[in-house]
């Protein structure tokens, strides 16, 4: 079936356009916009992050590259920052990423592996409060090295963010776009994670290639109603 594996970015297009006069109905259901885990191993609340006095736009995106990790570790406050940067709240109540209504779509997921003041493992990142549930001890360093496609060293980096995308929450108005503005939404919020890292002086490298079942099994996703869509590494 390689003709049709081909087609599909160019069927999926075109499933999702809108037509003038065609436009969906919105049902009146309510979804949950924030992931909330019920029972985590622990609930850690992350230093505020700065929001003054750092380097100009300009700057960050002539100097925004990926580079390549040479090790170490990096603190608490500056993983803190980077979250915040890419999927935290304004003062407005408004998230830090572009999204395309009021309901967010994603969900942000940390690997800590060399953040000092944070076990090695998993966590979910709870923008509400601006704090980190911890959902495994565990070091995912083997793992996500084989679930990655990508040339790069998963042991030289100190931490991995990983997005995914929660469709229903955008399907009630989108209908079928729900998965366009997902993808869009993930873009964003990497990026803005990237300049954050460029601002901080670390490197950063965007993934958008892995094998998707594995990886939702590692992040313990109830899938296909959650899906991973993109992810950076992080290092000095």
């Amino acid at each position: 079936m390689p003709f049709e594996r081909d087609k599909i970015g160019e069927k999926f297009q075109r499933l999702s356009n809108f037509r003038r006069g065609r436009l969906p109905s919105v049902v009146d259901k309510h979804i949950g916009s924030i992931k909330v885990y019920a029972n985590p191993l622990e609930n850690i609340t992350l230093p505020k992050p700065e929001l003054k006095n750092g380097p100009y736009l300009w700057n960050s995106l002539s100097r925004a590259k990926e580079s390549l990790a040479e090790g170490g570790k990096i603190n608490q406050k500056t993983i803190s920052q980077i979250l915040w940067a890419s999927s935290g709240f304004r003062y407005n109540a408004l998230r830090t990423h572009l999204t395309t209504s009021d309901i967010v779509g994603i969900e942000t997921y940390l690997f800590a592996k060399e953040v000092t003041a944070l076990q090695q493992g998993l966590y979910h990142y709870k923008p509400q409060d601006h704090g980190l549930e911890q959902i495994t001890r565990t070091d995912h360093t083997k793992d996500l090295a084989k679930i990655f496609i990508a040339d790069l060293s998963i042991d030289a980096c100190a931490a991995i963010i990983i997005y995914t995308g929660i469709p229903e929450r955008l399907e009630n108005f989108a209908k079928s776009r729900a998965y366009r503005y997902l993808y869009l939404e993930a873009g964003a919020a990497a990026q803005s994670a990237m300049l954050s890292c460029v601002a901080l002086e670390l490197s950063s490298i965007f993934i958008t290639a892995f094998y998707d079942n594995e990886l939702a099994s590692l992040l313990q996703l109830d899938s296909p109603s959650e899906i991973a869509l993109a992810a950076i590494t992080i290092a000095r």
